[in-house]
């Protein structure tokens, strides 16, 4: 069955379950907080918006209904998701629900390592095979994958450039923060990271830090990944968080800041213990994966201390000037 018979399908569910709770509602004489009038109009617009609310949402819903299934195809999803937690919307979209069946097969067939070495596309896929219904998935030959994704490749894939080459981690402070115009979720930041000029990094984290503790924020930015287009907005860094993952659906249930030392200022580089006289390159090479290689290796420990761990389980911790950057709560949460 086609990607549009699933579709139909999981509308079928959701009007579905409108009706049985309003009808719920009325037999136990429970009253809702709006009108039944307007709570299924409400219903009605989170139904109609999984084709898009918007022609901008509509022509990118497009263009996900007509991906051709490769590893390709699989890669260039990972990197859309990095910062997103549905394809398109901030909510579940017909493009969801075609990517999901289109590489299913794909991901059928990956090991462990590899669904970690792809852990943005793996938290979105086991996050959208628990948005269907499990008979629903069944009749379309598509049982639910198990995933492990907080665990860790039984050994690290650390390439010999990434050996002799470090992130750019530098301290940054947000000098002014806005919503993205275009995107719920993203927030648009100026961070003062010690250039002339503060950088412009799109994050999303809306739905996990007020806006108001965003303003003046030190974090730690990564300042060497190659600057990515989000919603028509180019990021030119990356905040590096601590995130406590929900075991059910893979997506994070808690956010928070790597923090630098009380003393640190915009520009001071924060470097892993072992690692302090390995000078990182001005842009690290997206052919080498070299990210992808360190990234997995990212977390924070028992003591919410943010470090990397190595292929032999130690934990280099993550210093600026001598002193180690935290987290405020978060143990053993990755950090990306």
């Amino acid at each position: 069955m086609s990607a549009s018979d699933l579709i139909a399908a999981y509308l079928s569910i959701s009007q579905f379950e409108t009706s049985v709770e309003l009808t719920k509602n009325k037999f136990n004489g429970l009253s809702l907080n709006e009108s039944e009038d307007s709570y299924s109009l409400r219903k009605q617009k989170e139904t109609e918006s999984i084709f898009g609310t918007n022609e901008d949402q509509s022509n990118e819903i497009k263009k996900y209904l007509a991906l051709t299934p490769s590893i390709e195809s699989l890669k260039s999803t990972n990197d859309s998701l990095a910062d997103r937690t549905y394809l398109v919307s901030n909510n579940i979209t017909a493009a969801d629900i075609s990517v999901f069946q289109s590489l299913y097969p794909l991901m059928k067939s990956m090991s462990d390592e590899d669904r970690v070495k792809y852990n943005h596309f793996s938290r979105w896929f086991d996050l959208i095979q628990n948005s269907i219904p499990l008979e629903t998935l069944s009749s379309f030959g598509l049982d639910p994958i198990k995933m492990n994704l907080v665990s860790k490749p039984s050994s690290l894939p650390i390439a010999s450039e990434a050996s002799t080459t470090e992130p750019n981690l530098r301290v940054g402070r947000i000098v002014k923060v806005d919503k993205h115009p275009d995107a719920d979720s993203l927030y648009v930041e100026q961070i003062d990271v010690g250039e002339p000029e503060p950088r412009t990094v799109v994050s999303g984290l809306v739905n996990y830090i007020p806006i108001e503790e965003m303003q003046d924020r030190m974090v730690i930015t990564v300042c060497n990944l190659k600057p990515a287009a989000m919603r028509g907005i180019k990021s030119y860094a990356m905040v590096l968080c601590a995130s406590l993952p929900n075991p059910e659906t893979g997506a994070s249930s808690k956010v928070e800041f790597i923090e630098p030392p009380a003393d640190a200022k915009p520009g001071d580089r924060a470097s892993f213990a072992g690692f302090e006289n390995i000078e990182p390159e001005s842009l690290l090479n997206p052919k080498k994966k070299i990210w992808e290689a360190i990234q997995p290796g990212f977390i924070t420990s028992d003591e919410f201390v943010a470090g990397w761990m190595d292929e032999n389980k130690v934990h280099h911790v993550l210093n600026v000037n001598g002193s180690p950057c935290k987290c405020k709560s978060i143990a053993g949460g990755p950090m990306k």
